[in-house]
């Protein structure tokens, strides 16, 4: 399945699937090297793409991400914020909104 960069934040994972990471991290697309590899039968390997995110934050840390199954080819922006026990994600496609997690209960989609 092909997997190419959109933007530093945003990626393309086949056809009709995007991922995207908050602009805070540091994303790295590659293929073979260290970790980017895929075994469908013991003793051989085959290079296959792997997307790491990196993050610094405060412990406790959260860490988010976005998949979006609408097949749109268009960058795609998140947003983090932690307040307490509330997170909060701010994301923007063509369409944009807010989803927030309380500590207790399900998320709410703003």
């Amino acid at each position: 399945m092909p997997v190419t960069e959109i933007s530093s934040s945003c990626f393309s994972i086949g056809s009709n699937v995007r991922l995207t990471f908050p602009s805070n991290a540091d994303v790295e697309l590659a293929e073979g090297g260290e970790h980017g590899w895929r075994s469908l039968t013991f003793g051989h390997m085959f290079e296959a793409p792997v997307i790491r995110a990196a993050y610094q934050e405060r412990m406790p840390a959260s860490a988010a991400a976005m998949l979006d199954v609408s097949a749109e080819r268009s960058p795609a922006h998140l947003d983090v914020e932690i307040s307490g026990g509330l997170i909060t994600l701010h994301f923007q496609t063509s369409r944009h909104g807010t989803i927030h997690w309380p500590a207790q209960g399900p998320p709410q989609i703003v």
